[in-house]
């Protein structure tokens, strides 16, 4: 084992950071070495220069108060030099010359030297080796070795004190882990005020409650917790991430429990979770005491969740003990309990365990120090196609070529986007409105990527092309409509499409094909290399919809435009928003005002309720169809009617308004389906509505109407058409409306969601021999308000528990036996509104599970697998990390 070294001839003199020093104390020029095995000795340099020869012997120097020496110990300054120059300058050449910076370029790298020291709390009782009697040694250590970031365990407040005044160059951070003023110990983080500039930081619990201060976790012994910072790292000479802003890090240091195996394991995997959810696409590196041996189920739960051992990978060997405990005696080899984590983009240099003494031989602390040499470079890019490309839904074709066989795009903050449209088109109709939405889009994906506006239009680009179909044409709004081809090469991405809509949608899977941290930091003068692709796309089916019940619970504008956003992402193409129910009315309807002064006061548990104005309504049906989404309004009737009942007497039969209701029973209220002032009422709703919807879809519900013969229902749904129709859309309604014979105008949508019976099955398949079309809604499979399992904290499981695979096996050709494929309009994921009241609820329920419903509307039936779903979904939660979604973390997915 080659030794590394250091010297410093004079005390007071800090070393140059050169590299891992093994640990020795020197007084002046006298080196005192420490060979393993042996006792401490003293020798003059030219002593210590044969034992360099002779043995590996760890030397580092360590600042202490000189002592006189005697003058025969002392050294000439031509022996001293000659020993630099010949044996010691080799082995530490300067930072810069062996690791320092490169040359400007997107390959370049930053440095981080992270130490794990566990420094033994301040107990007075350990005699010799008490904290007063270590105290400057272990700064002296610290100091030396000049590690950018220290993950400290066991200090108490006044050891951090004693060591913020022995090193001024550093700062430190954390929360105490107890209430207790004697022994409280810390896990702080102790950083480099030069290196190192502090964006946020925090403390947690290591227990079920995590963000319980001074919660004890499972079978621990003791309060156990996990401090954490993230950092911008600064100084001259040292290279900057995005946009030129200095690169950054996210630091977790901990402390485990040294009895309970439980709490260890459990904290391996809170750790695990929370370095995942919270990395935000920053590299990770973690530090700690973890009372537990490498191979150990809980070092497994660290390295399986992609945090590496740094002892494991380094590049370069090992040097020192292999053990870390020595319980101020002797280094126990098979101990090795601390540890120093980093994840994958990360690149380990160096690995050392310090065997550090004091000048009675005894060691400074009853565990050794821990350092590492990370290179941080360019994490890899989300397009990194070794494992295949991640594009959610999977595209109909994907053609990349070999890897090395193709240079790279080069992408940055400089390139431009160019729009074109073609001779046949720009000379057709509508050309100045399909100009305008061609230029919407480009400044769209400007924004989204944060490129500047075209200057050098000689450069390589992103082009988006409205060309001319080829083919024959598809119906309107068939997949030919919605149909892209992406071809990225060196020279030129170039995006072309028949329709402004499949320009949109081919954007969302170049999107996809960049790094993830393009979504919360785009684009920066320091290019990125994208893989070249050619890809051909179109949807297999023109219905790719979400439901949101805005009446069990309001949810306002905003939710909605959010949510509208994120089903964008997906290339989903419907919203059917259901706008009333048992338990609120919730869109204004001119000339009937009632029904919102009464009927939108609450909702489920009683909340607050509320409403759309017709001016937001509006809004939203505008914000979606920038969007390529089509507003599909939903008034359920003649049952889920309460809300309208108790606001208009006379909608009821005995003339009276029942009270509003804010409980979750179905089926007990109707509409009196004999009265005309019914259908005045059905009409003034539908014309309103459908006035301000231009998308051809009006929802009259229909489903479990269960005060209502056969036949009083039929002649009401057969009227309510009739006036749908009248107001120029077509009916939707669910799958109860096949059951009564009813006529169903040609293109009707029948919506599938109870499940299947052969009395169900014949039903449907006689409303298709009617003429009818539909919406396939499994609740077994995509009602995303069905818990996922017995433990999630919000859902229902009255149709099962739908895990995030059970929402994507399933396939909706075969779902209803007698209806062909191009009888399927397409499928659509509800989330009923019972148990979800802010939009964290609606993203957990929704995500990931809406995704595969996204994948399943869209993608051929052959590239609907599993295993690679399950493969290209763990890669998208970087990316909803950054968008700040609060998805579920199935574990059915290895996450990234």
């Amino acid at each position: 084992m080659r030794p590394i070294f250091s010297l410093s001839p004079r005390p007071n003199v800090t070393p140059s950071r050169s590299g891992f020093r093994p640990y020795v104390l020197c007084r002046e020029s006298t080196l005192r070495i420490f060979m393993p095995g042996k006792r401490q000795t003293t020798r003059r340099v030219l002593c210590a220069f044969r034992a360099i020869v002779a043995a590996p012997t760890y030397v580092s120097c360590m600042l202490t108060r000189p002592a006189p020496i005697p003058p025969r110990r002392r050294i000439a300054p031509g022996l001293l030099l000659l020993m630099w120059a010949t044996v010691l300058r080799p082995h530490v050449a300067p930072a810069a010359a062996q690791d320092g910076p490169r040359a400007p370029g997107p390959d370049r790298a930053t440095m981080l030297d992270v130490m794990s020291f566990n420094i033994r709390f301040d107990n007075p009782d350990d005699g010799p080796d008490a904290w007063p009697e270590r105290r400057r040694d272990v700064a002296a250590l610290i100091r030396t070795e000049a590690p950018d970031l220290v993950g400290l365990q066991e200090a108490l407040r006044s050891q951090l004190d004693d060591l913020a005044a022995a090193l001024p160059e550093y700062d430190w951070l954390g929360e105490g882990r107890s209430r207790e003023e004697r022994g409280n110990e810390y896990s702080a983080i102790l950083y480099r005020r030069d290196r190192l500039r502090v964006m946020e930081s925090g403390t947690f619990w290591l227990s079920e409650t995590p963000h319980v201060p001074y919660s004890r976790g499972w079978d621990a012994a003791l309060e156990r917790v996990a401090t954490w910072a993230r950092f911008e790292i600064m100084g001259p000479g040292h290279p900057t991430g995005t946009g030129g802003a200095p690169a950054r890090i996210l630091h977790l240091n901990t402390h485990f429990d040294h009895r309970g195996e439980q709490a260890r394991l459990e904290s391996a995997r809170l750790i695990a979770r929370w370095t995942r959810d919270h990395s935000g696409g920053d590299p990770v590196v973690a530090t700690g005491d973890l009372n537990t041996l490498p191979g150990t189920a809980p070092i497994a739960a660290l390295t399986d969740a992609g945090l590496q051992d740094a002892f494991s990978v380094a590049t370069t060997p090992h040097h020192g003990p292999t053990g870390t405990w020595n319980g101020f005696e002797a280094v126990q080899a098979e101990r090795r309990i601390d540890y120093v984590f980093a994840d994958a983009s990360i690149g380990v240099k160096k690995h050392a365990i310090l065997p550090g003494k004091r000048p009675n031989g005894r060691f400074v602390s009853d565990h050794l120090p821990v350092v590492a040499r990370l290179v941080l470079g360019r994490r890899a890019p989300a397009n990194d196609l070794r494992q295949g490309h991640a594009v959610i839904p999977h595209p109909r074709s994907v053609e990349m070529p070999a890897s090395g066989q193709a240079a790279p795009f080069l992408l940055d903050e400089r390139t431009a986007v160019l729009v074109h449209m073609d001779a046949a088109l720009a000379d057709g109709p509508g050309t100045s409105a399909l100009g305008t939405e061609l230029e919407r889009l480009a400044a769209h994906l400007r924004s989204w990527l944060g490129t500047s506006p075209p200057a050098n239009v000689q450069a390589p680009a992103i082009h988006l092309a409205l060309v001319p179909r080829a083919g024959n044409a598809p119906r309107a709004g068939g997949a030919l409509d919605e149909a892209y081809r992406l071809e990225i090469h060196a020279d030129a991405i170039r995006l072309e499409a028949a329709t402004p809509a499949g320009l949109f949608y081919g954007m969302q899977t170049l999107v996809q094909w960049l790094p993830a941290e393009i979504e919360h930091s785009g684009l920066s003068r320091e290019a990125l290399a994208i893989a070249p692709v050619s890809i051909t796309d179109a949807p297999r089916f023109a219905w790719r919809g979400a439901m949101l019940d805005v009446a069990r619970h309001f949810f306002g504008p905003k939710d909605v435009k959010r949510y509208l956003d994120l089903m964008s992402r997906y290339k989903m193409n419907r919203l059917h928003l259901h706008l009333s129910d048992d338990q609120g009315w919730r869109i204004d309807i001119p000339g009937r005002p009632e029904l919102t002064r009464i009927g939108a006061q609450t909702g489920v548990g009683g909340g607050t309720g509320g409403y759309y104005s017709m001016a937001e309504y509006e809004d939203l049906v505008r914000y979606a169809a920038e969007r390529y989404i089509t507003i599909v309004p939903e008034i359920d009737m003649p049952g889920h009617t309460n809300a309208a009942l108790a606001s208009t007497p006379e909608l009821n039969c005995d003339g009276k308004a029942p009270p509003l209701y804010t409980g979750m029973n179905v089926g007990f209220s109707t509409l009196c389906v004999e009265k005309e002032e019914t259908y005045a009422f059905v009409e003034d709703v539908v014309r309103e509505i459908s006035a301000r919807t231009p998308g051809a879809w009006f929802h009259i519900g229909g489903d479990e109407v269960q005060e209502l013969s056969a036949d009083a229902y039929r002649c009401f749904m057969r009227r309510a058409e009739d006036i749908v129709t009248r107001h120029g859309k077509r009916l939707v309604a669910w799958d109860e409306v096949a059951e009564v014979g009813l006529g169903l105008a040609d293109g009707a949508l029948v919506q599938v969601w109870r499940p299947q019976t052969e009395e169900t099955r014949r039903h449907l398949r006689a409303a298709h021999a009617r003429g009818a079309r539909f919406i396939l809604s499994p609740a077994n499979h995509i009602y995303l308000d069905m818990k996922y399992n017995e433990t999630s904290r919000i859902g229902l499981s009255w149709a099962g528990l739908t895990s995030v695979r059970a929402a994507y096996e399933w396939e909706p050709a075969d779902l209803v036996q007698g209806i062909p494929e191009h009888a399927i309009e397409g499928i659509e994921a509800p989330l009923w509104t019972e148990t979800a009241e802010t939009m964290n609820d609606l993203e957990w329920l929704a995500f990931p599970r809406i995704v595969g419903a996204a994948e399943l509307g869209w993608s051929a039936r052959h590239h609907l697998r599993w295993e690679s779903y399950a493969r290209r979904l763990a890669a998208h939660a970087p990316r909803w990390r950054a968008l700040d979604i609060d998805y579920y973390p199935s574990p059915l997915i290895d996450w990234q």
